[in-house]
This record gives structure tokens, sequence and C-alpha cells, in this order.
């Protein structure tokens, strides 16, 4: 199940206590920019204008996109699993979602939301969670295996997540990660959001990369996006 820890050769001597605030960045950016304006247009203008930035001011410190696996490959699986994972986003929303409302979005509105989650939000949430919290939980489950006295400050002051071989997991990595997206969710998407973080961590574990996941999570997005455009379940949204 567990390996032990690999240095990736392009690991920089950072610690993930430091890396907490570049994987943290660009998420946080996008939720506080509602706070700047009702306007849902300009909220997604603002999002798609300031989030890329801080995006490219931050990768530098990120984990590679890519693994030692065939890319087209690995987008190949995200596709697939992207596919497969907003059917389950969808079944498991509809019973506990509150009635249906009228769409809400212009249509300009609409296609900027749907830029923003198919262009940002995979690239950020899977940095975030899968990238830095997936492997940090790793880290520190590793640290108190050794006996550390201290192993959630070992993992943020002594590790950097890069040290993280690609593919390496352990269960614990799974739930927590998993657990974490489903918190940045709405409470009736909390039990689609658990299994879709064990359906992305399985494609981690399979294709060793983060261009799957980030794959994967877009056309989920653009998946939903459709659905909801077409058939009017608009609380999905």
């Amino acid at each position: 199940m567990e390996k032990e820890t690999t240095v990736h050769p392009c690991a920089p001597h950072t610690s993930n206590r430091t890396l907490l605030l570049y994987y943290l960045a660009p998420y946080a950016l996008y939720v506080l920019i509602p706070f700047t304006t009702e306007s849902q247009e300009a909220i997604y203008a603002l999002r798609l204008s300031l989030v890329p930035v801080a995006l490219a001011v931050c990768w530098r410190r990120y984990i590679p996109l890519t693994g030692p696996k065939s890319i087209g490959i690995s987008m190949l699986w995200g596709a697939m699993a992207g596919l497969f994972g907003c059917a389950l986003w969808v079944g498991l929303s509809i019973p506990f979602a509150p009635q249906d409302i009228h769409a809400p979005w212009t249509p300009r509105a609409f296609f900027l939301r749907l830029a923003a989650a198919t262009l940002l939000v995979p690239v950020f949430e899977e940095y975030l969670l899968r990238g830095y919290f997936f492997r940090l939980a790793l880290q520190w489950q590793r640290a108190k295996k050794k006996g550390s006295h201290s192993p959630l400050s070992e993992a943020l002051d002594d590790c950097n997540v890069a040290e993280i071989a690609p593919g390496d997991w352990s269960l614990s990595a799974i739930f927590l990660s998993s657990l974490l997206f489903a918190l940045g969710h709405r409470p009736f998407e909390w039990s689609a959001a658990l299994v879709y973080g064990v359906l992305l961590s399985v494609v981690w574990i399979r294709r060793k990369d983060m261009i799957s996941l980030v794959s994967a999570h877009a056309v989920t997005n653009v998946s939903l996006a459709l659905y909801v455009r077409h058939w009017g379940h608009w609380t999905l949204w």
C-alpha cells in the first residue's frame, strides 16, 4: 500500500508550511472575489482575470503537472474518469438536493462560470487537495510511523510535498483529501464529493501524475454544466 519516501529530483528546498501559502493562494483569491461585487458576470470576469495571475506567480513552487507515464493516455484516463465522475456526482447529489429553482444565470454569466470551472477550478483545487494535502497527509502518517513526537510539525517543517514519489498513497491520505474536498461544497453534495475524491485518488494511484486529475476535474465540470443547462437542475450548479 505504502512505499518508502522517494525524493523528486526537482524538489525545491522549501518546507510544506511555506508551500501552503502558494498552494492556497489561488483558491483563496477565487473564494474572496465574490465579496467585492454582487454581479455574477463581474465576479467571474475578475476570477478569470486575477486567478491565472496568482497561478502563474505560484506555479514554480508546485509539483510537476506531468509524470512518468504518457501525457496523452493520462488525459484520456482523465476524460473517462471525468465523465464517470459526473454521473456519480449527479446520481449522489440529486436525492439530497433542494427543490430546483429557475436559472439564476444570464447566458453571459453562465459561460463565464463555465470557463472558470473548466480552466481554473480543476487546476487550483487539484493542486491544493491532491497535490498538497494528499501528500502532506502521507508525510504526516510516515512521521507518526517513525515515532515522531510531533508528526504534523515534522511534516510541515521538515518535508516538501515534492518528495512524494508519483503514485504513492495511503488510506488516510485518500480520506483526508476527499474530506477536505467535500467540505468545500454544499452539504447536500458531501456524499458525492467524498466519492469523487476517492475516484480521483484512484486516478492518481494509477496514472501517477497531476495532468490526469486536472483533466478529469475539467471534464466533470464541463459535463455537469451541460447537464444542468439541458435538464434545468440548477441546484446542482
